[in-house]
Formats: C-alpha cells, structure tokens, sequence
C-alpha cells in the first residue's frame, strides 16, 4: 500500500489555468502512457470547471501548464454534456517515468473510505467518507479545501482513482464526478481504455433536414431537442447525417448535450452542377442524433 501511495502521488500534478478573469489552480493525473520513439504523450483527467463553468460557457484562456510544461487549449477535450464534469489533457514530452494509475469505473461503497490526493507542495492527501452518492456523483464529508491543487485532484479507493473533484470549496464537503458516468467519453479519447459496460438506453432523435445550395457550401450550429423522462440523465451523444442528396461533404459533430437539448455544429457542400447545367438541385441531408441516457439513483448516508 505504500509503495502504491507513493506512486500515485508522483502522477498527480499541479495544472494552471490562465483566464482573462485570472489564473485557475488545480491538479491533474496521468492515467495513460503512449511511448513512441524518443517521446511520450501523457493523457490526464482533471475537472472542467478549470476550463468552462458551471452553465458550459468555456472560460477565455491565455495559457495552460501542467507542471510548467505548457500546454495548447486545442489538447484539451471537454465533454458535449455539461453534466459530465471531467477534461482530459494529453502532453507530448521527451521521455517520462510517470506511471499512468489504475481506473475504476465501479461506484466506490458508502461504507468505505476514500482518499483524494491533490499535487505537490502542501498538503498532498485527505481522507473522506461518502455522505452523498448518486449516480452522477459522490459527495464527502470533509472540508478538503486545504489541500494543493484540490480541483481536479483524483479520489482513489483500493481499486483506483473512481473520480475527480469538480467542487471543492472552504467550509464545504467535497464533490467528486464518478468516472463511471464518464467511460464512454473517456474510451472516444484515451486509447487502452475500454468501452463501457454499463447499462444505459440509448435514443435516437431525427434532427431537421438541412438544405445547401448547389455547389456551395453551408456551415452553422443547429439545436436539436429531446424528450426524457424526468429521472433520465443524457451522459453521451453522437450525430451523422442520413438520407444525403447532391451532397458532395457532410460533417456534423456535438457542440454541447445538456438536459433537453442537443447543440450539433455541422459542415454541408452541395454536389456542383454539370457543365452547362441551366439548373441544379440543391443538396440536402437529415440530421440523426444518439444520445444514451442512464436513469439516476441516489444514495444518502
């Protein structure tokens, strides 16, 4: 267990956000290690809340550091769906001995102890117990503001890091994204980590028919609304587009998913016409959504 408390708190490190409004403090952990000749790329999990706040609205960056290597806003992938809290990061850097941690997507229990284990410097670990578990998220029982970096930093039980801190303010108890809610979105983007298993319905939605004129080229962003029973929360969303006519490029791709709606950005190029053509038929193509949903418990200590 030593040995294991060591080495995870070697792959957690500090991470900074500069934003207009100022800078954003923080930690990270590596959780997959991609070697290739002389380089490694680092993949790490840490909250979103250091990059968009709560409403989804992406800050306004100037840089981002994880321990002073600097890093591009274009590496960091944010989930569609705001209520998935978590970002990854990927670092390309020469070579590195950082060991990337075990995760676990299975909800810790409401009888065990957890740790969460913040960056060098200061105070680097708290335990906590669970006082709040829902499927979204669990919630502790004390105050870990203290610790360095608390945002973003892991919490690890025995079988892993199972989640990120995404709240963690003085005199309040810390709140904790489950990684188990985020697995499919980890899986799109990490490679080594495996889809998930768990059960969740998926549901398709037809989105409007898109039309471009003839030979040229149409882009915008179109909203795409969804009925849900109340208890049911949507984790993940992919959009394509079917039935394309005189459509030469289609590319659609999901901007945001939140309660009800799902916010597509989408590229459309019409077929030109032939030589000499006195008229052309406009392209189009239907819009088709996926969004999985998982329906949410909750778990009071």
């Amino acid at each position: 267990m030593l040995a294991l408390a060591f080495t995870l708190l070697a792959s957690v490190l500090p991470i900074t956000v500069a934003t207009d409004s100022g800078d954003l403090h923080g930690s990270c952990v590596v959780v997959q290690v991609q070697a290739h000749d002389d380089q490694a790329t680092l993949y790490v999990l840490t909250s979103a809340r250091l990059f968009r706040d709560a409403d989804g609205v992406r800050h306004a960056i100037r840089s981002i550091a994880i321990d002073r290597i600097p890093i591009s806003p274009h590496d960091v992938i944010l989930p569609a769906a705001t209520i998935v809290d978590i970002a990854i990061v990927s670092a390309t850097v020469p070579s590195t001995a950082l060991a990337p941690q075990p995760l676990s997507f299975s909800p810790p229990s409401t009888s065990e102890s957890f740790r969460i284990v913040g960056a060098p410097g200061g105070l680097e670990q708290i335990t906590e117990r669970i006082r709040f578990q829902s499927t979204l998220l669990v919630v502790g029982d004390t105050d870990a503001s203290g610790l360095t970096g608390c945002l973003g930093a892991p919490a690890v039980n025995a079988a892993g890091v199972f989640g990120i801190v995404t709240d963690c303010r003085p005199n309040k108890a810390p709140t904790i994204a489950l990684l188990s809610i985020a697995q499919p979105f980890l899986a799109e983007h990490i490679p080594g980590i495996a889809p998930s298993i768990r059960t969740t319905m998926g549901r398709n939605v037809f989105g409007p028919t898109i039309l471009v004129p003839c030979g040229e080229l149409r882009s915008g962003d179109v909203d795409v609304p969804f009925e849900k029973n109340p208890t049911d929360v949507p984790v993940f969303a992919t959009a394509s587009f079917v039935q394309p006519e005189s459509i030469r490029l289609a590319e659609v791709t999901v901007l945001t998913l939140d309660d009800r709606t799902v916010r597509l950005r989408f590229t459309l190029a019409g077929t030109p016409p032939p030589p000499y053509a006195t008229t052309c038929q406009p392209g189009q193509a239907l819009v088709t959504v996926r969004i999985d949903l998982v329906n949410e418990g909750r778990t009071d200590k």
